[in-house]
């Protein structure tokens, strides 16, 4: 069933040096229906082990069956 395919795409990113330390985290999923595309995102950033960002997206992207 092509409508059951699932992209789950996940990152951390790091970078330090002497007394500084940040990182951030991802996560995509994208997902479809019959008429779209779905996508949800995840963004989390740390400064040391801190969280002091963190946001979520959700979009619908409509398939184009030309």
């Amino acid at each position: 069933d092509p409508l059951s395919a699932r992209a789950d795409i996940q990152s951390k990113r790091q970078y330090s040096r002497e007394g500084w330390s940040v990182s951030s985290t991802t996560q995509i999923v994208v997902t479809s229906t019959e008429t779209h595309f779905a996508v949800h995102a995840t963004l989390s950033a740390y400064e040391k082990k801190q969280l002091v960002f963190n946001r979520k997206w959700s979009l619908e992207i409509p398939r184009d069956h030309v």
